[in-house]
């Protein structure tokens, strides 16, 4: 062997990692090699000498190279007495000491699903035991244990070197604190009866070589190796940090115990039967007790019948048996009157550790308590309060969302569908409904309801409803209320209802309606109230809001001499009309009226007159055209009828029905009977005559100038496919 050879089997960082890899290779599957930085081979494991050939005598003289070429990434040519093979590998740098190296674990190529060769998780393994405190120790089959490899952490841990513990067989012994020894031997002695894989853990006190004294934790573990050898791995660990926080706990919790113990008003002393054998005579100050009116005696003779019960029946016979027991009663004073009081009990044990009785020591609490109810009453108006308060802001955003729909809605349907959206989410539970005046007809009809409200009336009268009657919130606090709704008599059968709130919908003096509230669950009977008047006033300003665009609407849409509807509205729902004809397949007739020598008319009898009879002619056009025909003042003394639907023929004949009935028309004026008036009328069919409005009212207008031309008083049809 030469010089180089022989250096690197002396490296003492080498040998130690060589130790620590021997220690290991038979608890993992991959062959294991270790290659220093120059490339010489280090270490083999059994399972690498074996697959590569290569005796133990020889590892120490052969290199990297010698042995193996790296052909591809990740995999590796062996030269070996079986001649060339290829391997795969994974490599782990290794750093130990002065010692820097590569662990390579082998698996043969084309075994990448082989669950015999290991990957990286070897090395995971390995890695754990390198970076740990462990010792590990070996008992072969027959001879006495032996410290095989101690980690750097250990080392730092006890303060010793690895070469000082191999020195000194009873190092780890002797530095072991005193009074700990004796366990320490008694947890070495298990280890010769440890099972395959078993665990023990000792905490002991060990003394470093600076002198300083430290807590660890010690946890072994046993594994059989093949070779019937026992291999133990102690992980160490440094827990004084734990030890001096648990020790500081424990003062803290005895100075605690005796603080509690003697600041107490009353200290007494019972027997295992719980009798009194002892009172402090401050006793008497508490109860107005002297002490030996209460000795031989049990606290129980004196506790309020319903606390002796209550700690019976929570404790029953275990309360002499239990360590510490503390408990909140109301004791008897001397006067007959109560106190709350508390004790504070512990058991008292003898040496023998026979229960000798128990100590007492009690504080009068009836101050403590009564505050206490008053905190707790405190407590519950403030939470009362903050529900209110949280119940008055969801309130409060549901009815400014009422008010904002109630804005948008452009009927009266949707102001009563959003009444009855928002109620159950307002009132809980109950039942109520809306009431609408219809037509001035005096009858109030259910035009919404919530809840249960089948029982409801679908119409009310104002005789019989007190809110309507007197236009003033009706209130039926409970069922001894004098005041009686014969509505709500002849709804529910004769049953008094209650609670019950009824509130009117009144806007400019005018009645609009009544909504009704019965038997709910919450908010208050104050706060319905309000929230019933805060609605009733929502309500009646959207129903006006919505006449009032009625209104509007139809004044923008109707002639305001004839309240035939206007030009505007025969361009938008002739328009409309002719779409949906056009997807039905259906026909349109639109018929053109002039009066005939209108003119001359107004200049006979005045404009006055003419307005009158323009007035009259409106009506007699509304009494005598069917509701889905649309009558229209196209201008001046021309006017639309627009037959939606109606063939030719049909329109022809109702035409001329018009025509007659408009000669026949008499005009009373000032008095007078003025003279009649005759009619030229044109028709016009879509689709013969036309696809558009425009061409439409058109072939309309084109007939109706045909029909003067023919001498006027006369219905003429538009020339198309249908002539």
């Amino acid at each position: 062997m030469g010089e180089d050879q022989t250096n690197r089997n002396e490296h003492p960082d080498f040998a130690v990692l060589a130790d620590f890899l021997a220690s290991f290779a038979d608890l993992v599957d991959s062959p294991l090699i270790l290659v220093d930085e120059k490339n010489n081979l280090r270490f083999a494991s059994t399972r690498a000498e074996s697959l590569l050939c290569l005796p133990t005598e020889e590892t120490a003289s052969v290199t990297f190279q010698n042995l193996m070429n790296v052909v591809d990434l990740g995999v590796i040519q062996v030269r070996s007495c079986a001649g060339e093979k290829r391997f795969r590998y994974h490599e782990l740098p290794v750093k130990w000491g002065d010692a820097s190296a590569r662990l390579l674990a082998l698996r043969p190529e084309g075994s990448e699903g082989d669950s015999s060769h290991a990957s990286r998780d070897d090395f995971n393994f390995l890695l754990s035991f390198l970076n740990s405190s462990v010792a590990i120790g070996s008992i072969q089959k027959e001879g006495p244990f032996s410290l095989i490899y101690i980690s750097p952490p250990i080392q730092e841990i006890t303060g010793y070197r690895f070469e000082q513990f191999l020195a000194d067989a009873n190092l780890w012994f002797n530095m072991t604190y005193m009074e700990d020894r004796t366990r320490l031997l008694n947890y070495w002695d298990e280890m010769y009866s440890m099972q395959d894989q078993q665990t023990h853990v000792l905490e002991y006190r060990i003394l470093r070589s600076d002198d300083q004294i430290r807590w660890v934790e010690d946890n072994q573990t046993c594994r059989f190796l093949p070779s019937g050898e026992r291999r133990f791995y102690s992980f160490l660990t440094d827990i004084s940090e734990r030890k001096h926080a648990e020790e500081e706990r424990e003062q803290t919790e005895e100075r605690y115990r005796l603080l509690t113990e003697t600041v107490s008003d009353v200290v007494s002393l019972l027997d295992n039967n719980g009798y009194l054998i002892y009172i402090s005579p401050s006793v008497e100050k508490v109860l107005g007790y002297r002490p030996e009116e209460l000795t031989g005696t049990s606290w129980l003779d004196c506790m309020h019948p319903e606390d002796r019960e209550k700690l019976m029946r929570e404790n029953g016979p275990s309360l002499l048996e239990r360590e510490e027991h503390i408990f909140e009663w109301r004791g008897r004073c001397k006067d007959g009157n109560y106190l709350w009081v508390e004790t504070r009990s512990r058991v008292i044990w003898n040496g023998g550790g026979k229960m000798r009785g128990w100590v007492c020591s009690m504080r009068e609490i009836d101050s403590h308590k009564k505050i206490e109810k008053a905190l707790t009453e405190t407590n519950r108006r403030l939470q009362e309060s903050i529900n209110e308060l949280e119940q008055r802001n969801i309130e409060a955003i549901l009815i400014n969302e009422i008010g904002e729909k109630f804005q948008t809605c452009h009927s009266q349907e949707e102001v009563f569908d959003t009444l009855q959206e928002y109620i159950p989410k307002l009132i809980k539970g109950g039942r109520g409904a809306l009431y609408i005046g219809q037509n001035g007809s005096g009858l109030f009809d259910r035009q919404a309801m919530w809840g249960e409200s089948k029982m409801e009336s679908p119409v009310l009268t104002p005789e019989f409803c007190w809110s309507l009657s007197r236009g003033q919130v009706f209130r039926v606090r409970d069922g001894r209320s004098p005041m009686v709704c014969r509505n709500l008599e002849e709804s529910y059968s004769g049953m008094r209802i209650a609670p019950c709130l009824c509130a009117p919908i009144i806007v400019q003096r005018e009645t609009l309606g009544v909504i009704t509230f019965k038997e709910w669950q919450s908010p208050s009977f104050e706060r319905v109230e309000q929230l019933a008047v805060t609605l009733a006033e929502k309500v009646g300003m959207a129903l006006m809001n919505i006449r009032l665009r009625e209104t509007l609407r139809m004044q923008s849409l109707r002639d305001a001499l004839t309240g035939l509807f206007n030009r505007r509205y025969l361009d938008e729902t002739l328009e409309r009309e002719l779409h949906r004809a056009l997807r039905a397949k259906q026909t349109i007739c639109v018929v053109m009226i002039d009066i005939d020598h209108f003119k001359k008319y107004n200049d006979t009898y005045g404009h006055d007159a003419g307005d009158a009879l323009l007035q009259l002619f409106g009506k007699f056009l509304q009494e005598h055209v069917r509701g889905s025909d649309i009558a229209c003042r196209y201008g001046g003394e021309e006017f639309v009828v627009v037959m939606p639907d109606t063939a030719l023929d049909d329109s022809r004949k109702r035409a001329e029905q018009l025509r007659v009935g408009l000669k026949n028309l008499t005009l009373i004026y000032q008095g007078k009977q003025l003279e009649g008036i005759t009619v030229s009328v044109g028709i016009a069919v879509f689709p013969e005559h036309g696809l558009t409005l425009r061409s439409l009212l058109k072939a309309a207008d084109v007939a109706l100038y045909s029909a003067k031309n023919q001498g006027r008083d006369c219905v003429a049809v538009a020339l198309g496919k249908s002539n």
